[in-house]
């Protein structure tokens, strides 16, 4: 037996991967690329697309990355934020599903690791339809035709209560959550105007 001992930062990660691979002829760490590959074909498969969407599928984004403790060491823990953006005709838990599958799968070819998901936010895809009353409202107040977004909304939410939604406001996504965000004045000042014309509108028709 052979005690490999020294303090964090000197390579003690680095020579069990090097012997890993010495013995085995691979890292273990070379399936992880494939994986993801297969991973991201089962979330955004065919059966799963919605064509009025850009892109049609699922989109899935890994923003957040913290692990390791120096450049030249081999990281022994990685934790990463994952956001997943379901179109509407997709289960929330779809991909909850596949990703605890792929854990499932991993763990059984390397019994050393552990994986915790902690799912914070799991929020759907929604869908009005376009012959909807208040989508053909909006778009005479707009002279906008409907379509859709990609991007998630508290919109979903409020159709679980029961409440028929859409999504309009003034801007444009490319500036939000970035540096300078902003939203022209005359564009917040139209906006107002078309919600109160529909307010009014709303409750004549009630």
């Amino acid at each position: 037996m052979l005690l490999v001992v020294g303090p964090n930062g000197a390579g003690k990660t680095n020579l069990l991967e090097s012997l890993h691979v010495g013995t085995q002829g691979f890292s273990p760490r070379t399936r992880a690329d494939a994986q993801l590959v297969r991973f991201g074909e089962r979330a955004g498969r065919k059966e799963d697309q919605h064509d009025a969407f850009d892109p049609p599928y699922t989109t899935l984004n890994v923003g957040l990355i913290h692990g390791g403790t120096a450049k030249n060491v081999l990281a022994g823990e990685c934790r990463f934020t994952l956001e997943w953006r379901p179109i509407p005709t997709q289960s929330s838990e779809h991909l909850i599903k596949l990703l605890t599958d792929a854990i499932e799968a991993e763990s059984k070819t390397d019994p050393d690791i552990y994986v915790a998901v902690d799912a914070s936010r799991q929020d759907m895809g929604f869908e009005t339809s376009p012959d909807s009353a208040l989508v053909k409202l909006m778009e005479n107040l707009t002279g906008i035709e409907s379509g859709t977004v990609a991007f998630g909304t508290e919109a979903s939410q409020m159709m679980a209560l029961g409440a028929e939604a859409v999504v309009l406001g003034p801007g444009d996504i490319r500036e939000a959550h970035r540096t300078g965000e902003f939203v022209p004045i005359d564009e917040l000042e139209r906006c107002v105007e078309i919600l109160k014309h529909a307010v009014i509108l709303c409750e004549g028709n009630h």
